[in-house]
């Protein structure tokens, strides 16, 4: 997908399994979105977990 097509990335909290605030992977609170490489946060395509996903490049770390 080009930068154009990307969907919305998933603010914490609204995710479908939406975890306890703040995020016990990054530490965002609810309605900020994860830092990059967060293994909580949700794939806006699949659902899936958004690190390591196919369905485009998620964020890395670094």
């Amino acid at each position: 997908m080009t930068t154009e097509q990307l969907p919305e990335r998933i603010p914490f909290g609204m995710e479908r399994d939406a975890e306890e605030s703040p995020c016990p992977g990054c530490g965002v609170y609810y309605f900020d979105h994860h830092q990059p490489g967060c293994e909580y946060e949700e794939c806006p395509v699949c659902g899936g977990q958004i690190v390591g996903c196919l369905c485009f490049d998620a964020p890395k770390p670094g």
